[in-house]
């Protein structure tokens, strides 16, 4: 009975969003994988409208007077080395452990640390957070706030994430907004906001620890070129922050209110909200 309500779900919410496409106005994707995907559900090009989360563009400017060393010095963290930082929730999807494996890979190497910080309360961030005391190059912040986001982003040379799934990232169009260049897995989204050899380096997937730690130290030991893929990284988010993002999603739809109700401007007490 479980499974023959679970398919009928399934088929129902399968015809209810494809009608949902057809019929509305403005449909938002993160980035243009997804586009397509709701185009061949029947969503209309002209109606898809590119929304791929956004920079807290104000939340950066609130801490920007916040020393970032605070945050090396809270925690321990060595001085004179080049922070390579994970940012996200300790769960398998995000696949820290790959992180951690990399870490290991280049725990002889001298100069380079890794920083573990995200949310996790399960049997697998456990793990997580065994595995990474147990390496000398790696710290495990755990959850942090928002202020000690911001500060761990400024304090990092390198980004990176071995993600197994991902619509888009937004914790890397974060880092890249302060450029910080990211290696990525290169999976759903990642592939299309961080181009390999532009604003970072796309390992082939998940699995290739050594493909992670080869980017890691080539950027490492490469400061010029790892100053090229921070440039680019700042340029390609350039328009992704909240006050762009949502100015764009505001002219939009008052561009579909005023089609709908056949007004050729809207009076200015319905534009304001």
């Amino acid at each position: 009975m479980c499974i023959r309500d679970s398919s009928f779900r399934m088929a129902w919410n399968r015809l209810s969003l494809r009608t949902i496409l057809r019929v509305a106005n403005l449909i938002l994707v993160v980035t243009p994988y997804e586009e397509e995907a709701k185009r061949k559900m029947g969503a209309l090009r002209e109606k898809c409208f590119l929304f791929p989360g956004g920079v807290d563009d104000n939340s950066f400017m609130s801490f920007a007077s916040s020393n970032p060393e605070e945050l090396r010095q809270r925690f321990g963290m060595p001085r004179n080395v080049k922070i390579v930082a994970y940012l996200g929730t300790i769960e398998e999807r995000k696949n820290p452990i790959a992180v951690l494996e990399v870490a290991e890979r280049l725990r002889s190497k001298d100069g380079i640390h890794f920083v573990i910080a995200g949310k996790g309360d399960s049997a697998y961030s456990k793990e997580v957070e065994q595995r990474a005391f147990e390496l000398p190059n790696v710290t495990y912040l755990g959850e942090i706030g928002e202020r000690e986001k911001i500060q761990l982003i400024r304090l990092s040379y390198l980004n990176i994430l071995m993600s197994k799934m991902e619509a888009l990232g937004l914790t890397q169009v974060e880092f890249m907004f302060q450029g910080v260049p990211v290696i990525t897995s290169g999976v759903g989204g990642q592939s299309w906001i961080v181009r390999n050899a532009q604003e970072g380096i796309s390992v082939k997937g998940p699995g290739d620890i050594e493909g992670g730690a080869r980017a890691v130290a080539e950027l490492v030991d490469d400061s010029s070129k790892r100053q090229r893929y921070s440039d680019k990284a700042r340029e390609r988010v350039s328009d992704f922050t909240f006050t762009k993002l949502m100015k764009k999603l505001d002219e939009a739809l008052t561009r579909e209110i005023e089609s709908e109700s056949g007004l050729g401007e809207l009076p200015t007490e319905v534009r304001s909200t």
